[in-house]
Formats: structure tokens, sequence, C-alpha cells
């Protein structure tokens, strides 16, 4: 909304980021007592307070994307008017502070608004008090000014409604009432009782020295269930299960690999060869995950030989996972290939939600919004239904918005984001949408949404997560016109990076290898067909982090790869993704004599992923047990033969 539009009355202020009333508060009200009831002391905030409150509210609890001051700030009004704006979309919040709020005041406030000029055209009028107003005659009041004025929808935010806001909000909380009172007022949640992996979050040197499977106590089981084996499979089985759970549940989640490998072969033994391919499953949509993707091609490869006899949705995930494996593994798959086997899944197929998630986060990596855009009816269907994990539905949901040029998909994700997602995956969203609006020439928008990101990843003390949208923001701030003026700013940013990235490792998608290393490691070595495979992983990661820096260096190492092997026209492409300054000269600096055509990539050496052999000429085909009842069943999957 622009200045004239919002009206032509010398009250009405646009307020930036930095106005005063986006800061903390300079006083806070007194804290808590231990017996006090489970309500916010609102009533001894200071008139000040109050006016800061009203705009947190706005802007960060209800995640308006402009707020707007009218009306003169001061104690004399008793009010002040904030209004909360998102494209032509509007709300006014109005606060009175008063020792006595009664049926009068809120007639008066909302005759206030409804009677005058209304010079924002909002709907929806919210008159915040921080008096309790609950007495019979309020309510009948509100009922009242309802019937009277139909078109506004009319709210009262008494004491309690604002505890209710801002009781998810420990920040806010602690900005305004002291982190005594957060300590009262959030408490976090009972800890679970905890497991023996689960006692043992930090590296041990007896897990070295022992294995981590003795180190948690867990050795006899393991022992028990290996005797179990050949005569009680079932029993065998439901013992690597949990043997398996307790290790994913600490770092030492590498190892549970081993054994849910035997968890799934002691289920075939005993015939049970869904629950086996469902165990086979989540390995394969884990292995993709952590950036494993010869170890889930591994799996499928022995599934296709073996032919397992498994139900049909077990069967359509599979070949979806593994042409994901091949695409990362084999430059000869592409990602229309991976959407052949994705489009014959069913909505409520197990595991579809990561498919279809890592499907997308690849093709929004690769500027292939089109494969995105073509299945949005698809992909929402899936995060409805299949909608199981707050971070992978969080994650398609992302991927949905990148795919809506026009930014409405964000906005209405960022307001639904505050109160259905957790504090890490809101800030991962955050981040997201900065990058987002990063790619659409957005700095300001880009900054502050990266501010944002930072300020959700310290709550959560996700410190890496902090240090990486902290770097993305200053290559946003490097390359706008504010570098100059704002040079120290940016300097100084990246020494707090590095402060963050030393004070922990946590993220809000943890990852068990460091891809871009191996990247690095592999180009040095000249070994580009692991080279592209790290890239592609380390590209789509930092795509799903929504970190726009390493997102283009993403793209610059893929160039440099793809000079090397002398495919100039896809560096070039790589190079323009990149965003980097003279590309034209970047080019001519790696590639002094240009080829005159393209040169073929050279095929992969046989025994690079140690004993899976080469792939074969003729792909095999994994077909479910009725290949003729639905189109698409039986579809060919391209495998190490």
């Amino acid at each position: 909304m622009t200045d004239e539009e919002a009206g032509h009355n010398g009250l009405i202020r646009r307020m930036e980021t930095n106005h005063e009333l986006l800061a903390a508060p300079s006083a806070t009200a007194r804290p808590l007592t231990v017996s006090a009831p489970l309500l916010l002391n609102t009533e001894d905030l200071r008139w000040e307070s109050v006016e800061h409150l009203v705009a947190w509210l706005a802007r960060r609890v209800e995640g308006w994307e402009e707020t707007w001051l009218y009306g003169e700030r001061g104690q004399n009004q008793h009010g002040i008017d904030v209004v909360g704006v998102t494209g032509r979309n509007a709300a006014v919040f109005q606060a009175k502070h008063l020792k006595e709020f009664t049926q009068a005041d809120l007639e008066r406030a909302v005759d206030r608004y409804a009677r005058g000029k209304r010079p924002f055209g909002a709907h929806r009028l919210v008159v915040v008090t921080t008096h309790d107003a609950n007495r019979t005659e309020i309510s009948e009041k509100l009922f009242e000014l309802r019937g009277t004025y139909p078109e506004l929808q009319i709210e009262l935010w008494n004491r309690k409604r604002l505890s209710d806001l801002l009781r998810p909000h420990p920040d806010i909380v602690t900005a305004f009432f002291g982190a005594a009172t957060t300590q009262l007022f959030c408490p976090a949640p009972p800890a679970p009782a905890l497991s023996p992996a689960e006692a043992n979050e930090d590296p041990d040197a007896q897990a070295l020295l022992r294995g981590p499977v003795a180190h948690l106590g867990l050795d006899g089981d393991l022992a028990a269930a290996d005797q179990a084996r050949q005569e009680h499979p079932a029993t065998a089985a439901a013992a690597y299960g949990r043997i398996a759970e307790q290790l994913e549940q600490t770092l030492y989640r590498p190892y549970a690999r081993a054994l849910r490998a035997r968890q799934a072969a002691a289920l075939h033994a005993v015939g049970d060869h869904d629950a086996a391919v469902r165990v086979d499953m989540a390995r394969m949509a884990r292995d993709l995950v952590e950036d494993r993707a010869f170890e889930a091609r591994a799996t499928l490869i022995r599934l296709v030989e073996e032919q397992v006899e498994a139900d049909d949705a077990l069967i359509r995930t599979v070949n979806t996972l593994g042409s994901l494996a091949e695409f990362e593994v084999e430059h000869q798959v592409t990602l229309d290939d991976v959407a052949a086997h994705l489009d014959v899944q069913l909505d409520d197929d197990p595991s579809v939600l990561q498919a279809a998630t890592l499907f997308a986060e690849h093709a929004l990596a690769e500027r292939r919004t089109e494969l995105v855009t073509q299945r949005v009816q698809r992909f929402t269907a899936i995060a409805e239904t299949s909608g199981t994990s707050d971070l992978d539905t969080a994650r398609l949901q992302a991927c949905l918005a990148d795919a809506d040029p026009t930014g409405d998909a964000w906005r209405e994700l960022r307001r639904t984001a505050r109160y259905t997602y957790p504090i890490p995956v809101r800030g991962l969203l955050a981040a997201r949408r900065a990058r987002f609006l990063a790619t659409t020439a957005d700095t300001h928008g880009a900054v502050d949404g990266y501010y944002d990101a930072v300020e959700l990843a310290l709550a959560a003390r996700t410190h890496q997560d902090a240090g990486e949208w902290l770097a993305a923001q200053r290559l946003v701030l490097s390359r706008s016109a504010q570098a100059l003026a704002e040079r120290e700013k940016i300097f100084s940013a990246h020494g707090f990076e590095q402060i963050l990235r030393q004070a922990s490792r946590d993220s809000v998608l943890s990852a068990t290898q460091d891809t871009r290393a191996s990247a690095m490691f592999d180009l040095v070595r000249g070994k580009f067909h692991d080279a592209r495979q790290h890239l592609l992983q380390y590209r789509r990661r930092v795509v799903t982090m929504g970190s726009w820096g390493h997102q283009c260096e993403a793209e610059q190492l893929l160039a440099r790869l793809h000079m090397k092997v002398g495919n100039t026209t896809t560096a070039m492409t790589h190079l323009m993704n990149s965003g980097v300054a003279d590309t034209a000269k970047a080019v001519r600096t790696l590639i002094p004599a240009l080829p005159a055509q393209d040169l073929d990539w050279p095929a992969p050496t046989a025994g690079r992923c140690g004993n899976v052999p080469a792939p074969s000429p003729s792909p095999n085909a994994w077909p479910t047990r009725s290949p003729t009842s639905r189109p698409g069943h039986g579809s060919t999957l391209p495998c190490r033969n």
C-alpha cells in the first residue's frame, strides 16, 4: 500500500522496521509471583510500553507485512491506532490503557472508527485493553455492536486474550514483562522420560572404544536378537527395530542403518514382506535427506534383484525414491524421469510427502519451477493428507510458496505459520521467504526476513542456522546500494557469524556429512561424477535452508565443474544463476579459448560404489503386483544391474 492509497491525512505514518515502537520498550512490568494466576499483569505496563506492545502484536504476532501509525501518540489520547496491512487487506488495532474499562469505553472505541472516514477500508477492528474487561455488560455490548456494524469484524482483546496470544512467544514476554515472568508464564514443556539412548546426547570416548550399542547398554539386547534371528525372526526383527530407534534418537544414528537392514532381513525371513519393504523405504528416504544417494540406490538395486512381492503403494514410493537417488548419482537421469514415477503415486502412499518434498526442492534448485506449478494441487493434497511431520510439511509448503511469483502464497504461509509450526520450523520458513525475496530483487524485504529468521533461530538455539542466515543477509546487503553506506555493518556481521558457528552445530535440518567439502575434494581429485552428486545435494540443502549465499556458491561450483569437463553451455547457465557480476568476464578468465562445441561427459567408471557394478545398457523394472491395474505401474527404473 502506498502513502497515497493509505490516505491524505497527515496523521497517517508508515512504521518502518527501525521505528521506535517496533523496538523493545524501555521498561518492563513487575515480575509475576509464584502464586499469581497464569495471566500476564498487563495492567502494570506503562503507557509507552502499551504502545510498543500494540505495534508488536500487529507486526510479530499477527504477521502483517506493513504497519501504519494512525493518530497522535500520547497518554492524553487514551489510545493508539496501529493498522496492519498485507496487500489489499488491512486490520485496525485500537489500544485502550485505562484504569477501568467499561462497556461505554468499548462503544466509544468502536464508534470512533466505524463512524469515521475508515481511511484504510479495514473490515476488522481489534480493540486492545490491558484490563480484564470480562464483565457481562461488556460482552453484551460487544454482541450489540457487532449487530450494529455487521460489515465489521469486531474483536476485543482483553488481559486473558493477550495472555493467550503471548504465551507461545517467550521472547516478546521477556521484552515486556522480564525474564522472571517468562519462566513462570512460558514454562518449557516437561521433558519426557529419557531412554538410555536419549540420556547420552553428547559424544563420549567410551562410545568409540566399546561401540555405540554397548555404550548405550544395548549390547545384551543385540546379542539376544542375533541369537533369535534363525529360529524366531519375528522376535529378532522387533528387537532390531527397538535398538535402531534408540540409536536414531542420539548422535549415533548412522549406526542404526545396519540394524534397520537386519530388521528388514528378519521380516523378509518371516514372510512379512510389506513390513520389510516399509523399513527399507524409510531407510531410502532418510538416506536421501541425509545426502547418501549411493546407499538409497543400493537398497533399490537389492529390491529389484530380489523382485520382492509387496504392496503396490510401497513399490510406487520406492520407485520414486530410487529415481531421486539415480538423479543425484547419474547425469543421464533428469527430473522429468523422477516426475514420471511421482505422478503415478497416490496422495496417501507411505512416505510420499518426503518424495514430493525432495523432488520439489531439486526442481527449485534447478530453476525448473514449472515442475512444481504443474503439481500445485497434488502437492497441496499431499501436504494435507500426509502431513505427519511439521518439518516435512513446512518444506513442501515453502516449495509451493516459492513457485508463486506474486508472493501471495508466501504472505499467507507467513501468517499461518505463527500458529501452526514450532519456533525452529518458523525460523526455517522465515529464511525461505527471505531467499524468495532476494531472488525477486526485494532487498529490504530479504534483509528484514533474514533478521526474523536469525531471531527465531537464536530463540530455538539452532546457532548453526542463525550463522548461515546471517551470512545470507550479509550477501544480500553487499549486493545492494546500501553496501558502501553500511560497510562496517557488513564486516561486523561476518564476525558474529563465526561466533554463532562456534556456539553449536545445532540445526533444524541436521546434516550427517559436509557435501560442500566432499565436492571440493572431488573437484581437486578430478572425480567429476562424485563432485556432481555432492554439489546437487549441497545445492538442494541450501535451497531448503533458504541460504541464498550458499546457493550462489553452489551454482559457481557447478559452473567450474562443467567447465572442467568442457560443457560450456551448462557452465554459462550456472554462472548466470549464481548472480556473479560480469559473467562473461568470469567465463573468459576460466576458459580462455572456448571450444567449438560441447564435449561429451565421460561415462562413469565401474566399481566406484563398492560392490555396485556399472549401469546396465537396459534398465530393470520392479513391477507392482497388479501391473495392468493402473497406468504407470511397472515403470522402468534406471539402476545398477
